[in-house]
């Protein structure tokens, strides 16, 4: 493996030991025998359980950047997701200690309401739609209703490690007097005009410098990057077209079903699709009636006050004259909120000023009156088509694709085709692509990003994933794409990493050297005045001694606001620093170094107004809730110690593969 790959490695495993060591784990990337990524006492993460989750974190944010992620997004998603598995399984150990529980029961109600889990059909819950969206995330419905138990488990625990924080109102004033303390300093800056100019490197100081950074500090602009080619099945939801008329306007629709891509929906299913969307996003206004009802003793009665409503009776007339109890009064109502079934029935089929006696399904005579009516109210179908066919041609999109990928499979894995043999006899197109690297570079510097409505792999992490971490040769089982098709690919050949030619880095060698020089001299000229400031001589002085490329400065500075002219270890240096004391370090802008010194700091005097007051106290509350965390957690590793696995993690982040 090259020294570049070693140092990716060694970040990524570093990172992760930094986010363990936070912790004191003494067991640190100590091979395990068994298949864990990390443990927590009796709670532990597999590898299955890792990598499936690093995946889907993956593919959300690729689909929330639109672009593929950058090695550094990705190490930091790895070093965020274990931090966060640590966190839950911490929090999960102590909520089995407490003997806190959820019943599972419960867990399998709530599953079952879930609105992607229901039928399309039947707007229910169905356990084969379960099955199927939980698959694209790698889990089964037992796994997501273990999930819920879990997260219940330690939502119950979250909130009371920290609950009842008050820290004093004094915090917020002196975090506010902290914030506003100004800070007088003087900056001298120096350029490259200060120090001589860089001479002409030898060829042999040439060749030195190029081993420098590619073996030692692992820089990859001397180095031709690992290339592969590969040959692929890939099915993307972009490759099907909807067969509406205009569509078929010159193409024989008997043809056109002939080609698997091809999608077409009937008038049926787009009715079907419409009821069920008006149904599950409560797009119908629905029926309502305000009614009167009377409490009858029997048919006789109940007849009787008929007649007296339609005589023109009030009801308090009514009610005196037959010796009833008061009437009840529906306002608006739906036909659901009725007690008695039989009168609700009864009322939607009315209209205003209606009146009815019926023998309820109380087993009662009742008599009431409709006054008011409004009738149920849906858009209609062409106001929402777009929408039901678009859905109806995702999931008939999807269904093609998950069936032609098994089919794929089958000819691949149980009848030992190859790629080029599977898709001649499911019917599908296949591709051999040019040799690329790990940007999805061509060996002449094409991206391959390709164009609106057919993305290149460039664009998909996923299958840049896979052609990196397979090994040559074989077919590789069917896998999901970040667009969310299916593909499966074959590793063709592979062009290794090699190192350039002395001829084509010596140009881009001579540049990097020269600069190099100047900024070696820059460094020591800073150290030299460094010296001569800690000699006694002051700034101002030191910067007149300066012919050229030398300039001095007075600033004023808030802990907030950094002056674009100033680099960031100089900005450091001076709000953290006490007066008097030197800092030296690179400029804001390339080629320069800057000598500062801290000449006198100035105390705030302002009071804290009340709405900054209030925003220090939440910053502050959150700032020790999150130390109280930490310690709890802790102590809760100090009883139940933790484990982890360098091996199966490196295995999961395709490390090893890499290392080939």
């Amino acid at each position: 493996m090259s020294k570049s790959r070693n140092i990716v490695v060694g970040i990524i495993i570093g990172l992760l030991i930094l986010a363990f060591a936070l912790w004191g784990s003494e067991d640190a990337f100590n091979p395990q025998t068994d298949n864990r990524i990390l443990a927590v006492g009796e709670e532990s993460v597999n590898v299955n359980e890792f990598r499936r989750d690093y995946n889907n974190l993956i593919r959300a944010n690729t689909e929330r950047f639109g672009r593929p992620l950058t090695v550094g997004e990705t190490n930091n998603l790895a070093n965020l997701l274990v931090a966060e598995l640590l966190r839950k399984n911490i929090l999960l150990t102590d909520a089995k200690e407490l003997g806190i529980g959820y019943n599972a029961r419960t867990a399998r109600e709530e599953l079952e309401k879930i609105p992607m889990f229901q039928d399309p059909m039947e707007a229910k819950f169905s356990y084969e739609q379960a099955q199927v969206v939980l698959a694209r995330q790698g889990l089964s419905t037992e796994d997501f209703a273990e999930q819920m138990i879990t997260d219940n488990q330690i939502e119950q625990v979250a909130p009371a490690i920290n609950k009842g924080i008050l820290p004093p109102e004094e915090f917020a004033e002196i975090a506010f007097d902290y914030k506003r303390e100004t800070r007088e300093a003087s900056v001298l800056t120096l350029t490259a005009a200060a120090v001589e100019e860089a001479p002409e490197p030898t060829e042999e100081q040439l060749r030195s410098f190029i081993d420098d950074q590619v073996n030692e500090r692992g820089n990859t602009k001397f180095l031709w990057p690992e290339y592969r080619r590969i040959t692929m099945i890939r099915m993307e939801p972009t490759d099907f077209r909807f067969m509406d008329e205009t569509t078929l306007l010159d193409i024989d629709p008997e043809k056109a079903k002939l080609s698997y891509n091809n999608i077409f929906i009937t008038e049926e299913e787009i009715d079907q699709q419409y009821e069920l969307k008006i149904s599950a996003e409560n797009l119908v206004t629905p029926a309502t009636r305000s009614l009167i009802v009377y409490q009858a003793e029997n048919e006789t009665t109940a007849n009787t006050i008929v007649e007296k409503i339609n005589d023109g009776l009030t009801e308090e007339e009514i009610t005196s004259l037959l010796g009833l109890s008061a009437p009840e009064y529906y306002t608006n109502v739906e036909q659901y909120e009725i007690f008695d079934a039989d009168v609700a029935e009864a009322a939607f089929e009315m209209k205003v000023d209606d009146v009815k006696a019926v023998y309820g399904s109380l087993e009662n005579w009742v008599t009431f009156k409709v006054t008011a009516a409004t009738e149920e109210i849906k858009p209609e179908k062409d106001t929402v088509r777009q929408d039901v066919l678009a859905t109806i041609l995702e999931q008939k999109t999807l269904d093609v694709i998950y069936d032609k990928m098994d089919e794929v499979q089958l000819e691949i894995y149980e009848n030992g085709r190859t790629i080029e043999e599977a898709a001649q006899i499911v019917g599908v197109p296949f591709t051999t692509l040019p040799f690329v690297d790990r940007g999805g570079r061509t060996q002449d510097e094409r991206t391959l990003l390709g164009r609106p409505g057919l993305p290149g792999i460039a664009t998909d992490p996923e299958i840049m994933r896979f052609i990196f971490t397979s090994n040559p040769g074989t077919e590789i089982d069917i896998f999901d794409t970040a667009g969310k098709g299916s593909a499966t690919i074959r590793v063709d050949a592979v062009l290794e990493e090699t190192q350039k030619s002395f001829e084509e880095s010596k140009v881009e060698a001579e540049i990097m050297w020269k600069d190099d020089y100047v900024e070696s001299q820059l460094e020591e000229l800073s150290l030299n005045i460094s010296t001569r400031l800690a000699e006694g001589e002051s700034l101002a002085d030191i910067a007149a001694s300066i012919e050229k490329g030398a300039s001095i400065e007075q600033v004023t500075l808030m802990r907030n606001s950094r002056p674009q002219t100033m680099g960031p270890i100089i900005f450091s240096g001076l709000i953290e620093g006490v007066e008097g004391d030197p800092v030296i370090g690179s400029g804001a802008l390339v080629q320069t170094r800057q000598i500062a010194t801290l000449d006198k700091i100035v105390a705030n005097t302002t009071p804290i107004p009340d709405s900054e007051r209030a925003t220090e106290m939440d910053r502050i509350t959150a700032e020790i809730a999150q130390d109280i965390e930490t310690a709890y957690q802790q102590a809760v590793i100090a009883q139940h110690p933790y484990t982890t696995n360098e091996e199966a993690l490196r295995r999961v982040l395709g490390l090893d593969e890499a290392e080939q």
